[in-house]
């Protein structure tokens, strides 16, 4: 799929999880991303090229042989969506993490502009867990059927 100008911010939003950091297709950033971007972080920001992200990703994507990357929520408001997002993978020791985070993203002609978000923390949002206990397998299968419905939501749309 080509770069959309006409593209909705959810959808855009959809594109760069889904292409960029599930499947590690780091050369249709120039498709979804601005080149350069912003990230808004409290205290500053970061400006990345393309090739800056792209790294990124591929450095993330090192750690995590099997990572799954995917909305919660999502709300879009004229150029901005929000999501609560997830990260799932697991390590080459076999270990399963699970990061999450909240991020607002900015689409401008079709292409994400600027990102604002507080640091991603480990673990799950709290309503799918209990809050004495860690992370277990079943927790994780769960999660895998969050997103295998996600992803049929998303084609669907």
């Amino acid at each position: 799929m080509a770069h959309d100008p006409n593209a909705t911010p959810t959808a855009v939003l959809r594109r760069y999880q889904i292409e960029i950091w599930n499947h590690g297709e780091v050369e249709k950033l120039g498709e979804i991303v601005a080149n350069p971007y912003r990230r808004h972080y409290p205290g500053k920001i970061e400006i990345l090229t393309n090739g800056e992200l792209a790294e990124r990703v591929r450095f993330f994507r090192r750690g995590l042989h099997d990572v799954v990357f995917h909305s919660i929520i999502e709300v879009a408001e004229g150029p901005y969506v929000t999501t609560v997002w997830e990260t799932l993978g697991t390590t080459k020791k076999g270990q399963r993490l699970c990061t999450s985070g909240i991020e607002i993203f900015k689409v401008e002609q079709g292409l994400i502009t600027d990102v604002w978000n507080g640091h991603p923390q480990d673990g799950q949002f709290a309503w799918n867990l209990k809050w004495d206990r860690p992370v277990r397998d079943e927790d994780f299968l769960d999660v895998k059927e969050r997103v295998r419905d996600w992803g049929r939501q998303t084609t669907a749309d």
